[in-house]
């Protein structure tokens, strides 16, 4: 009995394993937990073979006759950059979140990355709009084999902390991903200007008038507490 058992169990493993499913591809902005606006140039591979994807009128991007394993998943960015990305599919699953905010780090020198001990940044952000009109600041310091962070926002509330690796690895890539806006063209109302200073020299200077990139904003909502949040 024990024999047969196992028999029907490794039976249904194989069956489900063998069965062909259909999934749901959904584009989502993960830092701001919303259903993302575009996804452009996207591929679903299964090793080597490209798997179709079914774009239906309502929008939907349906995947079918999957099978238990792995993909790669292949798209880019806002920053026009190719982003992959692993994942394990199964009958289980109905529907697969693509988190749209991939970004793959440029390799670029950047300001933050570089420092110094007893140094000092200031990044002064200012947006304006035909609604809205804000300035902050954020300053980062190196003492004591620590890195510091001081934001003043919109409204002179004050927050202050340590970085972690992971939080200083965020501004880095924050700072790579505002060096690539200077790439692209203007022509939105709002304008975005980001300034980083030390003391009162200009290290660099970007303004994005695109209406198209949030690198500051998603940046502070990682770090920062927004809102209470």
């Amino acid at each position: 009995m024990k024999h047969c058992l196992s028999i029907l169990l490794f039976c249904l493993c194989l069956q489900t394993s063998s069965s062909a499913f259909s999934l749901e591809l959904i584009p989502w902005d993960c830092e701001l937990d919303r259903k993302a606006m575009y996804l452009s140039k996207l591929e679903v591979f299964r090793g080597n073979s490209l798997v179709p994807i079914q774009t239906m009128e309502s929008g939907k991007l349906l995947l079918h006759d999957l099978k238990l394993g792995k993909y790669t998943i292949t798209f880019e960015n806002q920053y026009n950059q190719i982003v992959k990305q692993e994942h394990s599919l199964s009958p289980s699953m109905n529907s697969l979140k693509i988190c749209v905010n991939g970004f793959v780090n440029t390799g670029e020198k950047t300001l933050i990355g570089s420092l110094e001990e007893n140094k000092r940044i200031d990044i002064n952000f200012k947006s304006r709009g035909r609604y809205h009109e804000i300035e902050e600041q954020l300053s980062l310091s190196y003492r004591d084999a620590k890195i510091y962070a001081t934001l003043i926002d919109y409204s002179y509330n004050i927050q202050r902390k340590t970085l972690s690796k992971e939080e200083w690895d965020c501004l880095v890539e924050f700072e790579q991903k505002v060096r690539l806006i200077k790439q692209f063209p203007g022509g939105c109302t709002t304008t975005d200007n980001y300034m980083f200073l030390t003391g009162n020299k200009v290290l660099l200077k970007v303004e994005d008038r695109t209406c198209m990139f949030l690198p500051y904003i998603e940046m502070k909502k990682r770090l920062f507490t927004v809102d209470g949040k």
